[in-house]
């Protein structure tokens, strides 16, 4: 991954894990993830129109340019699960590539593109897997029901020397995300509280800005 991305998400800290399902919602997500100083938005490939949606925020992030902390909003594609789908994310406008595992085929191709991507491991094994293919920024998932934060410790140990980075997702509230990012090596966690659906689906953008702000102070 290229070092600019991995700045991106030290600097991020916090990366909301959205699932739209009106395309309609793209930009003033953008706007209110722009204002409470989010650096980084991981649109999910969930829902039937999530390619939509996910074109229309790549579209809002550049024309908005940088928020009110001087920064531009960076948009990764989550739930990216074969070549074909990574292909069509990179299309819609995705700067990032994030996955909740990785097969031999989608690894093989993202590695070719020399894209940016984050595979995702729950195992020693897939870790080293990842390592083989000079992958060093992974996503732990499902955090929560893998083990949490003793979990991320223990599969952080062996691979000190490795320079791995971890984001843990999956299950991180706001009050467990501090604990996730106060182990050396978490580069980053996803987590969903700020942007539920129930929020989206209402259109309630100010609360969406209110609670991603108060996620950057973690």
């Amino acid at each position: 991954m290229r070092q600019t991305t991995v700045d991106t998400l030290r600097q991020a800290r916090v990366v909301p894990v959205i699932d739209l399902a009106d395309p309609d919602g793209a930009r003033p997500l953008a706007e209110a993830l722009l204002t409470a100083g989010a650096r980084v938005a991981e649109l999910t490939l969930r829902s039937p129109r999530s390619l939509e949606a996910l074109r229309e925020l790549a579209v809002a992030a550049r024309e908005l340019g940088e928020g009110p902390g001087g920064h531009p909003l960076l948009v990764a594609a989550g739930t990216v699960l074969t070549p074909d789908e990574f292909d069509a994310a990179r299309d819609a406008g995705a700067e990032l590539c994030i996955s909740p595992g990785a097969t031999d085929s989608l690894r093989r191709h993202a590695v070719a593109t020399g894209a940016d991507w984050v595979p995702g491991v729950s195992s020693a094994s897939e870790v080293m897997a990842a390592l083989e293919s000079d992958l060093r920024d992974v996503k732990f998932f499902p955090a929560e029901a893998s083990g949490g934060v003793n979990a991320v410790k223990s599969l952080l140990a062996p691979f000190r020397r490795e320079r791995l980075s971890i984001m843990p997702t999956g299950g991180i509230t706001a009050e467990s995300a501090g604990s996730y990012l106060a182990v050396d090596g978490v580069v980053a966690v996803g987590g969903s509280w700020m942007v539920s659906p129930a929020l989206l689906e209402a259109g309630r953008w100010s609360e969406v800005e209110r609670l991603m702000r108060e996620a950057m102070q973690v």
